[in-house]
């Protein structure tokens, strides 16, 4: 859940494509997050993430991948991931769950947003978590993030991010509207990502 405004409003941040893989580490602590957000609201604050699964957006639990907020620890904020890495040929879900702790880290930078999130495990991130993430739409209290690759357009997915319990109408307007005009989101391995079908009233 994310946040935003100070000299700039939110509104104003540029659209970017930063890779998830671009992240510093530091050898007396933990790799981390750190949500250098000040330049948004003016002070710090804990994030959490909607990824593509959770129920204040009414999707579909099972579809591949969501996230459960874990804590934070130093401006940072984490999570557990749980995925399914494979599917059978028809499309169903069938592999086991892994599960992975991740740090996320926001920030911007002279009007640029930047996303990046690591494993906290010695474990491969799902590629729906690597990079690149591109900041899409923008407001005080919530923006959307498209993460896709031009190698893998099938793991275009649009995440959520907002800094209240549920997301602002606006916002999850915003997202359904994304995700019933993404074509993108009819490959195979994200059908039915949204939730809801062609004849949902969104």
């Amino acid at each position: 859940m994310l946040p935003l405004v100070v000299s700039l409003l939110i509104a104003s941040v540029l659209p970017g494509v930063y890779s998830s893989n671009d992240f510093s580490r530091n050898t007396n602590n933990p790799i981390r997050y750190k949500l250098y957000t000040s330049n948004l609201l003016g002070s710090y604050t804990y994030l959490a993430i909607i990824l593509g699964a959770e129920s204040p957006l009414n999707l579909d639990l099972d579809r591949c991948l969501k996230t459960q907020y874990n804590g934070s620890y130093h401006r940072g904020f984490k999570h557990l991931v749980t995925y399914r890495h494979q599917r059978s040929d028809d499309g169903a879900v069938n592999w086991p769950q892994k599960h992975i702790n991740v740090w996320i880290d926001v920030s911007i930078v002279a009007g640029y947003a930047r996303v990046n999130i690591t494993s906290l495990e010695d474990k491969e991130l799902p590629q729906v978590l690597k990079g690149p993430l591109k900041v899409l739409y923008a407001k005080e209290d919530c923006f959307l993030l498209e993460h896709g690759s031009e190698d893998h357009p099938a793991s275009t997915l649009w995440l959520p991010f907002t800094k209240l319990e549920r997301p602002p109408q606006e916002c999850i307007n915003k997202y359904k509207s994304k995700c019933r005009t993404e074509r993108r989101l009819d490959y195979k391995p994200w059908k039915g990502l949204c939730g809801f079908s062609s004849e949902v009233d969104i």
